[in-house]
């Protein structure tokens, strides 16, 4: 079955906007009603690791911005996936990803943005 949106973040937490405006669009999806799935994969990974202190950098903490779109769901949670080659190469496993973050394998990784109706990419 496909999605209305599928939302791929590649780039880790901090030092741009572009993570952080995947999980912006993300929340903006959800409030409007699409079917949402995100995929965390290349630095994108670091979004969902639990534990996050951006210190006094001025950067949101992401991870409990992601983590909080599973508690404020009124429909269905969206699915958030980590791709498993990006966990390995960051040597990080799904214990250190944020509750209701899956891990994927890269054939899954693809069906979902091949059946996906819009792609964003960040």
């Amino acid at each position: 079955m496909s999605t209305d949106l599928c939302i791929l973040i590649r780039r880790p937490p901090y030092g741009s906007i572009c993570a952080a405006e995947g999980v912006r669009h993300l929340i903006g999806a959800m409030a409007n009603g699409l079917s949402v799935n995100v995929i965390l994969m290349d630095d994108g990974v670091w979004v969902a690791r639990v534990g996050q202190n951006a210190g006094a950098t001025g950067w949101t903490v992401l991870s409990e911005a992601l983590a909080n779109t599973f508690r404020l769901a009124d429909g269905p949670a969206p699915q958030v996936l980590a791709d498993e080659d990006a966990l390995t190469r960051a040597g990080l496993t799904a214990e250190d990803l944020v509750s209701g973050v899956r891990v994927a394998s890269p054939e899954t990784v693809a069906e979902l943005v091949a059946t996906a109706r819009h792609l964003i990419i960040f």
